[in-house]
């Protein structure tokens, strides 16, 4: 080898940390995906069918696609940047909803439980559900009303469908 060419070490070593930065963060984008097959086997273990485990594949892979030909024409539109901070503020509140829909029923929960009317409070029973028709949620009330319903004496918490 000719001392003027560099060996494939050298040249990696020369990198700027920026580069491998985007290096490692590209190999977990791929290596994310490459999960992806293994799906299939996951869900028909936990008792999916194969066509269910085929159309949640099929419909992360339109989303894929569908999400790729918006953030082209956002970027387009808006810039790269901006297109960037959109999505990750919008990944960030989606991420969010579920921990917030968790506290809020908990805190539905705690206030059902905890005025559950015994068997002869009649005043109890109608301020409780009072209380629960005042949440904002159709499954919360749902779940106030299975609560208010149980008998004295049985289990604190209505059982889930």
């Amino acid at each position: 080898m000719k001392e003027t060419e560099t060996s494939l070490r050298e040249s990696l070593q020369a990198l700027p940390r920026a580069a491998w930065i985007l290096f490692f963060g590209t190999f977990l984008n791929k290596f994310g995906t490459f999960v992806l097959p293994f799906l299939a086997i996951y869900m028909t273990r936990l008792g999916y069918t194969t066509s269910q485990a085929g159309m949640a594949i099929a419909a992360y892979g339109i989303g894929s696609l569908g999400a790729s030909l918006l953030g082209g024409y956002l970027a387009d539109r808006l810039g790269r940047r901006k297109t960037i901070v959109l999505s990750m503020f919008s990944v960030a509140l989606v991420a969010a909803e579920k921990p917030l829909r968790v506290i809020s029923r908990l805190m539905v929960e705690k206030t059902c439980t905890n005025t559950r009317p015994t068997a002869s409070d009649a005043k109890t029973t109608r301020l409780n559900r009072l209380s629960c028709h005042t949440t904002r949620s159709v499954s919360s009330k749902e779940f106030c009303a299975r609560v208010t319903r149980t008998p004295a004496g049985s289990a604190n918490h209505a059982t889930r469908p």
